[in-house]
Order: structure tokens, then C-alpha cells, then sequence
């Protein structure tokens, strides 16, 4: 069997695999089993390649788990090209956290309902052994007394509510941006992503970050917004991310990890040597979301001298580059530099790629997507209308008209709930669809 699993549910892997070696099972679990001088991406894909079933533990820290994701498209993928072969069992561990992408609709356990991560290895065990308590060629654990049905997210849209790299990213135009932002990083260009983030621009900063661990990336994320108030905190941060890797972990040791997952703070100095470090086996890649806010706090980000510090981590010193960023911004980097009067030549390292406008065929995407209750042709068109293509509106019709066609209620209800959730989640987003943009 293989265990996948969010890096921040280490405990509870542990927990499962001792349980199912004690059954007798032969368990791949990455920390327990890589040995010095193993390649790990190549090892890791092996192993999951030669197991019967792949575990999937399921928790809210799964949203933000990318190489479990990555994972999960392989248990996936596996399962399709032969059932007979691989089966994929997810296992909740809190029993309201969104099911990844993929893994909606299929029956799972639940590890509170089953009474521990022991019971849930007797289930496991079961779906391998195909004693008629599982069906492994099912791929899914057929129902028993303590195998809990997770109900699947009944309404397709997020309105106010960034989309994670397991949910389905709607528009081809956002999916070819995310391809061309990761074609530079592997390119070694630098991107400053540059947009309304009520656009869409935390939900495709994700779906980068999901792709560029698909390619095998190291890949740190920071938002600003999120506890990071100073320089050291970001610089903190950059290292934890650094550390969710095996060769980061290996070069930060655990007892370094275990400080930064409390307090995420370091040094300019400890980051540098980190990823000089790093260097031989990965260049890291730092996604910064809402990086404007730097320029709010110049005493706690020490400005300039913190611009100087990225740029040289970009390669600025003439010895890099230790790093690849994306960051992103509501508007380009140089104009900040130039509203603040920052003397800085980090804009020249972050060319700009800028969120475009949704097409009449994404906003089409985007409502069409299915559920219990589909929007018809009628309700989209209504919709796409009230919305003007703007992302954040697109998803409050989409989630207006849902709900109306939930309590079989018509269209002036579902115009006037559009209003009362663009008015809650949209404020400050002005969209002029002709012009294609926000102003």
C-alpha cells in the first residue's frame, strides 16, 4: 500500500502505517521508507506504481498539500488504466473537509467514524484482501458498518472563495496562463503576476503552484495577508516551504522544521544559505501573494535593503540565481517602486503577465460546470449577463441561479440573491466589460 498525505498529518501517516505493518501489509510511507542517496521523486512515483492501493488521508490541511495533489492525480491515473490492478481509498480525517479533486463521489472512510487509524487498517487491509468486505477492483471500500459516505461539494461555484489546486480551474484563457507562468519559471524567467485579486488572482497563483509541483518543483508560498508582518517573517516562511520537500527537510533537520512550523521566522542570511545549499539538487520557486503590502510596513520589511535581498536571491549578485519568484500584485511592481520613491532594480527582474479578462467561452465554462442542480442554457445566459465576465460576479450568478433552481424558484429571486452576494463578496471590484478590465 502507499500513504498519501498532507505533510502537516505526519502523525497520523505514522499512526497508519504502523497499524498496517502490523497487519502484515508492505507499506510505502516517504520518510519511513527513502533511504539516503534515494532520488525521491523517482522513488516515490515507483513505489505508488507498484502498490495495490493508495491510502489518501483527507483533512482541511489538504487544500494547501500540493504533492499530495500530485499523488492523487497518480492513484487516479492509475486506477483508470487498470482497476483490477490499483484501488484509491480516501480517509477522512475531519469528516467536513472539502474532498480533493478526483476523489469526489467516491466512498471513503472516515477515521472518527471507524473508531482510530487501527480500525481503519483492519478496512484497508480488507479492500486488499478481498475477504467480501471490500471490493478492490471496485476501487472504492464497499460500505460496511463503519465506512462513512463523505458527501460530495453540492454547488460547483465559490463566490468570495479562492479555488485550490484540486478544484477544477473554469476557463481555458486562466489554464494557458498558468501554463505560460510555469513555461517561464522552467524557462528561468521571473513573473510578476499582476491583477484584481476579486479577478481571480489567489485562485490562479494555486493552480501555478499545482503545476509547478507537477514538474517535479520546490515550491514555497507566501500571502502577506496571512501573519507574515516582517521581513523575518517572510524569510521564515520561504524556509518552511523550503523544508516540506525531502532535500529541504534533510538539509533543515527536523528540529528546525519543528521551530518554524510555531514560528516561521529567519534570517536573510539562514534563507540564502538554504537555497545555495538547495542548489545542487533544486532551484527553489517563491509564489508571494499580496506582495504590495510590503510597502504599508517599510519599517518591519526594512526597506530597501528587503527589495535588495530578493533581487539578490534572484541572481542580482552576479552568483545566483538561488531562487525563481512569482509574485503578485494588483498592480506592476514599478509602479509601487515609483508611487514610494524606492530606489530598487527588483521590478527589472519580474516581467509582468497580466490577468487577462474571461472569454464568453470561460464565463460559459465556468456556469456550465455540473451539479445536482445544472444551470440550463436560459439561467447561463441570465447569468453571463449579470456578471459582465467578471470572475467574482460569474461565480455569485452561477452560485444565485443554483439556488433558485435548489428551491424552484425563479428568475427575479435569483437576480436579486445575485446582488446580495456580489454586494457582500465583490465589493471594490468594479469591472467595465467592454474595456476588459477592473478600474
Amino acid at each position: 500500500m502507499f500513504i498519501a498525505y498532507p505533510s502537516a498529518e505526519r502523525a497520523a501517516a505514522d499512526e497508519l502505517y504502523a497499524a498496517l505493518r502490523r497487519g502484515g501489509a508492505e507499506v510505502f510511507l516517504d520518510h519511513e521508507c527513502l533511504r539516503a542517496g534515494d532520488p525521491w521523486p523517482s522513488t516515490i512515483a515507483a513505489a505508488q506504481r507498484d502498490a495495490r492501493l493508495t491510502a489518501v488521508l483527507v483533512s482541511k490541511r489538504s487544500d494547501h498539500a500540493f504533492y499530495q495533489a500530485e499523488e492523487i492525480a497518480q492513484a487516479i491515473a492509475l486506477f483508470c488504466e487498470d482497476p483490477e490492478r490499483h484501488s484509491v481509498v480516501p480517509v477522512y480525517l475531519d469528516d467536513d473537509a472539502d474532498p480533493p479533486y478526483g476523489l469526489r463521489g467516491i466512498h471513503a472512510l472516515s477515521a472518527s467514524a471507524a473508531g482510530g487509524m487501527a480500525d481503519v487498517a483492519l478496512e484497508l487491509l480488507a479492500v486488499v484482501g478481498g475477504n467480501g468486505r471490500g471490493d478492490a477492483s471496485a476501487g472504492v471500500v464497499a460500505g460496511t458498518a463503519r465506512a462513512t459516505p463523505v458527501p460530495s461539494q453540492r454547488s460547483p461555484f465559490r463566490p468570495g472563495t479562492p479555488l485550490y489546486v484540486s478544484d477544477f480551474l473554469p476557463g481555458a484563457s486562466r489554464r494557458a496562463l498558468v501554463g505560460r507562468i510555469a513555461s517561464d519559471v522552467g524557462g528561468g524567467t521571473n513573473v510578476n503576476l499582476v491583477g484584481e485579486r476579486r479577478l481571480g488572482r489567489t485562485s490562479t497563483l494555486n493552480h501555478v503552484w499545482g503545476r509547478l509541483v507537477a514538474d517535479r518543483r520546490v515550491v514555497a508560498r507566501v500571502n502577506l495577508q496571512d501573519g507574515v508582518g516582517s521581513a523575518e517573517d517572510f524569510y521564515g516562511s520561504v524556509l518552511w516551504g523550503v523544508g516540506q520537500c525531502p532535500a529541504g527537510a534533510e538539509l533543515l533537520g527536523q528540529a528546525r522544521l519543528a521551530q518554524l512550523d510555531s514560528a516561521p521566522a529567519a534570517s536573510y542570511g539562514e534563507l540564502r544559505d538554504a537555497l545555495r545549499n538547495l542548489r545542487p539538487h533544486a532551484t527553489a520557486v517563491v509564489l508571494v501573494d499580496e506582495f504590495e503590502r510590503c510597502f504599508d510596513l517599510p519599517d518591519a520589511f526594512a526597506l530597501p535593503v528587503f527589495y535588495d535581498n530578493l533581487r539578490s536571491l534572484l541572481g542580482g549578485d552576479g552568483q545566483g540565481p538561488y531562487a525563481m519568484a512569482v509574485v503578485a500584485t494588483r498592480q506592476p511592481l514599478a509602479v509601487y517602486f515609483t508611487r514610494r520613491q524606492v530606489t530598487s532594480t527588483l521590478p527589472g527582474y519580474l516581467p509582468v503577465r497580466h490577468l487577462e479578462a474571461l472569454t464568453g467561452a470561460d464565463a460559459e465554462e465556468l456556469l456550465a460546470q455540473d451539479s445536482p442542480h445544472r444551470l440550463g442554457s436560459v439561467q447561463r445566459e441570465h447569468a453571463a449577463a449579470l456578471a459582465t465576465h467578471h470572475p467574482c460576479r460569474l461565480q455569485c450568478a452561477g452560485e444565485a441561479w443554483y439556488r433558485a433552481l435548489e428551491a424552484g424558484i425563479g428568475r427575479d429571486w435569483a437576480e436579486a440573491e445575485f446582488r446580495r452576494l456580489s454586494d457582500q463578496v465583490c465589493i471594490g471590484a468594479i469591472w467595465d466589460g467592454r474595456a476588459g478590465g477592473a478600474r
